[in-house]
């Protein structure tokens, strides 16, 4: 082979060649993905491919504790709210097929919706019609969901509830925006929303080990999901969710074979055309395209999705321009698979990432955390913590977002109690106190008010 042809050859099969060979990569990935398992991080299934070869496809930890079970690259997750991504093609493909358009106002198929008018099809997609879930959970006891059937309750549901935007200007991620786009694929098809998805995609491009009703699943593959009561203690087996609850935004089973088939569907515009996915893969609001997370690693576009149903976590990550899937499913609940995805890319493109480490926790006397205590905001994003001192251990309250106890490593240094890769350094910066908060290879800087 003459010189051009060799680099001909490198530069078509793309960035890993000219550092690591594919043997290579495939270790460092192992030696990732089994160091966030060391830490009881991850727990589950991966999956690596770049340009239509596997680099690695391996399971890590146990199915199921109870009979010693080991995942496999077969093993079978509850994919959570990558469902999403199958729902938000369905709806593209109604669209070439001129049965909908995503201008179209979803008073169409709910005239008594209050607020039909106002939404629109591409609102749902990209969330933002102004649906706001967490509204309505907080009212949800006074509907008898013994006598409504499930489009009923919704409707009853949204029709006691005040939009909390303007649609088509705020991203407020909404479930039930996505129910609303199952109950609109079965409008269309004279069938149900899952008999659609089985016909359309499932079926055809022979998705065997992916379908609906996980609780029903009889097969030796199927994982149990667990959580921990306290910590990293991922020892609770959890019941499965009943599919009807979660529907069209995150009924579905799948393993990480199945994802990888999924991937190569879209990538090879086998089932929506080229011009459907660039619309989906657009940032409409913040980084939501139409059923796909949109950002940049690497200097390189990505379009991902998580998942998060009770005992089981998924990530579903794509950069379509050059080929690149990488899947993760745990039957733990644990919180950082988008930071494990983020490390594996970082290792596809040959640059730094974060390889965690055991770390220990040492005890500190409340009169040591007492000068911590205090309100602090990151200015670049606005986001505001509280921290808080509560049964002698700091606890930090983002605001809208969940609390975390940060564990002392040292004096003024914390880490994550369920995820060590987040770092809270205590300090001062031009005389003001500050916290350094880092994630793996991001930091950023939150300022104490006075």
């Amino acid at each position: 082979m003459n010189f051009k042809k060799l680099m001909t050859t490198l530069l078509s099969i793309g960035f890993v060649l000219p550092v690591f060979s594919q043997s290579k990569l495939a270790s460092k990935v192992d030696s990732l993905v089994g160091a966030y398992t060391n830490i009881q991080e991850f727990n589950g299934s991966v999956l690596v491919a770049v340009k239509g070869k596997i680099l690695l496809a391996k399971g890590y930890g146990y199915s199921d504790q109870a009979s010693k079970t080991l995942n496999t690259d077969s093993t079978i997750f509850s994919i959570a709210s990558v469902t999403k991504t199958f729902t938000s093609a369905m709806i593209l493909k109604l669209v070439e097929e001129k049965k909908l358009s995503l201008d179209d106002k979803i008073i169409r198929f709910y005239p008594g919706y209050q607020y039909g008018s106002r939404i629109s099809i591409a609102n749902l997609l990209n969330h933002t019609s102004g649906i706001n879930d967490r509204n309505i959970e907080e009212k949800r006891e006074k509907y008898d969901r013994t006598v409504l059937t499930r489009e009923q309750l919704l409707l009853a549901e949204l029709n006691g509830t005040e939009l909390s935007s303007e649609p088509g200007i705020t991203f407020n991620y909404s479930n039930r925006g996505y129910y609303l786009l199952g109950n609109i694929i079965s409008k269309l098809t004279n069938m149900t929303y899952e008999q659609a998805i089985r016909k359309y995609i499932f079926t055809p491009y022979m998705l065997k080990n992916t379908g609906f009703d996980f609780g029903s699943l009889r097969k030796n593959d199927k994982a149990k999901g667990y959580w921990a009561e306290t910590g990293k203690n991922y020892s609770k087996e959890t019941p499965i969710m009943d599919s009807a609850g979660t529907y069209s935004a995150g009924a579905i089973y799948s393993n990480v074979f199945d994802l990888y088939k999924w991937h190569e569907i879209l990538q090879n515009c086998n089932f929506i055309s080229k011009e459907s996915l660039e619309r989906a893969y657009k940032p409409y609001t913040k980084t939501y395209g139409y059923g796909w997370i949109i950002d940049s690693l690497q200097g390189k576009r990505r379009v991902s999705h998580s998942g998060a149903v009770w005992g089981f976590r998924s990530n579903f990550s794509r950069i379509p321009d050059e080929d690149v899937a990488v899947i993760l499913l745990s039957n733990y609940e644990v919180p950082g698979l988008d930071m494990i995805a983020k490390g594996i890319i970082s290792i596809l493109y040959g640059q730094p990432y974060y390889l965690p480490i055991k770390k220990k926790a040492i005890h500190l006397e409340p009169i040591k955390l007492v000068k911590y205590v205090g309100t602090y905001e990151i200015l670049e994003s606005h986001l505001v913590l509280e921290v808080k001192l509560e049964s002698g251990k700091l606890v930090v309250y983002p605001k809208n977002g969940n609390s975390s106890v940060p564990l002392p490593e040292s004096e003024n240094r914390f880490f994550g109690e369920t995820e060590e890769s987040l770092e809270l350094i205590f300090g001062k910066k031009s005389n003001k106190d500050i916290i350094t908060i880092i994630m793996g290879e991001t930091k950023r800087e939150a300022i104490k008010r006075n």
